[in-house]
């Protein structure tokens, strides 16, 4: 089994991370067990730690905790197909379709969303356009 001195220095990581891991831990079953969240979505993410169905359902799984955040159908029909699609149960074309069809919906939201930031900006800010910011 790989040391914590080894892995940090193979993945490079981080100078805190790898401090507080040799501090507090005698094994990378320690690690696992105690790192910080955002510290564990990185030792997961390094080659060779999980296989691509595992990445694929974690970010499935991140996607679903803010699904209810996702106003337009395409969004959450991507989730559906990348999860089938993690489990061998959809194809690469299915999934390039779904993802192209979120990517539409998210470009449609900013749009609106600009649009709207915009439309507030000219009813506010005129005022202080006008006059310099003075």
């Amino acid at each position: 089994m790989i040391s914590i001195a080894e892995f940090c220095e193979l993945h490079d990581a981080c100078e805190a991370g790898r401090d507080w891991a040799l501090a507090n831990c005698k094994t990378m079953q320690d690690v696992w067990a105690t790192a910080r969240p955002e510290w564990l979505v990185w030792v997961t993410t390094r080659q060779g730690v999980s296989d691509d169905r595992t990445l694929r359902l974690f970010g499935v799984f991140c996607a679903r905790s803010v699904e209810h955040l996702m106003t337009d159908q395409r969004s959450r029909d991507a989730i559906d197909v990348a999860e089938r699609f993690a489990k061998g149960e959809a194809t690469a074309e299915e999934l390039s379709a779904a993802w192209s069809a979120a990517r539409a919906a998210s470009d449609a939201a900013w749009d609106a969303a600009s649009d709207l930031q915009a439309t507030w900006l000219r009813e506010n800010c005129l005022p202080n356009f006008l006059t310099g910011g003075e």
